[in-house]
């Protein structure tokens, strides 16, 4: 049994989540340092859970596959998120939820 089949589940959100565009290409400043976006969406479940705990899908960033996959890019956005950052993506976004 997985570690992760506790958490909490939203089918419908994480669709939307990989319809939208890569958050780190709304902040300019980290798009600086982690290059041009690559490949399809997928949703990032981070922040918030703790070592070893996957977050449930309402704490999710959409990131295109190569900055999804980048070493300490995750750490840079979720400490975004104190300072608006995911409202502002949201909000842009037009997220309903």
């Amino acid at each position: 049994m997985s570690r992760y089949t506790d958490r909490r589940r939203d089918i419908v959100r994480m669709q939307w989540i990989k319809s939208q565009q890569c958050s780190v290409s709304l902040d300019l400043v980290v798009l600086e340092l982690a290059g041009p976006c690559e490949g399809v969406i997928e949703a990032d479940h981070g922040g918030g859970a703790g070592m070893g705990r996957k977050p449930d899908d309402s704490n999710c960033l959409a990131l295109c596959v190569r900055h999804h996959r980048l070493p300490g890019l995750e750490h840079l956005l979720y400490s975004k998120v104190e300072h608006g950052f995911v409202r502002h993506w949201k909000k842009e976004q037009g997220e309903v939820y």
